[in-house]
């Protein structure tokens, strides 16, 4: 009998046993959630808040049925969001405006870019063609 108790306490021993691999896995999986904690932490607390920076692009002029689309991308350089971005186009002949156009993005996340494009009732190209943001309004 006593033959067989030393055998199951072995036994159990050997079960209960990690291997070692087991705990550099662990470890690894370990240092590598302490890293990007610290570094979601770092950037939290080291990110400065940059207003939304909006600037508006020319990508494209086409003509459709009645209007001339002129096709744009609005690209925000700062770090924090815009929401209700207004867009205004307006084309100038001779130091007047002879056409306006608007269109509202819903948002410009930071960083980041959308398109859009406005619709005039005569050729962009026949004067100067001025495209910026007008306002937006913090999420």
């Amino acid at each position: 009998m006593a033959k067989q108790t030393a055998r199951t306490t072995q036994h159990t021993r050997s079960e209960s046993h990690t291997p070692l691999v087991e705990w550099i896995v662990a470890a690894v999986g370990g240092a590598i959630l302490i890293c990007l904690v610290v570094y979601l932490v770092w950037c939290g607390i080291s990110r400065s808040s940059i207003p939304p920076q909006i600037t508006v692009s020319v990508t494209e002029i086409h003509e459709t049925a009645g209007s001339y689309v002129v096709a744009f991308t609005a690209r925000n350089a700062g770090n924090l969001t815009a929401a209700s971005v207004s867009i205004v186009g307006e084309v100038v002949r001779d130091g007047e405006i002879v056409a306006t156009a608007r269109a509202v993005l819903d948002f410009v996340p930071e960083s980041s870019e959308r398109k859009g494009g406005l619709l005039f009732a005569i050729d962009p190209d026949d004067g100067e063609l001025v495209l910026r943001a007008e306002s937006y309004i913090e999420p």
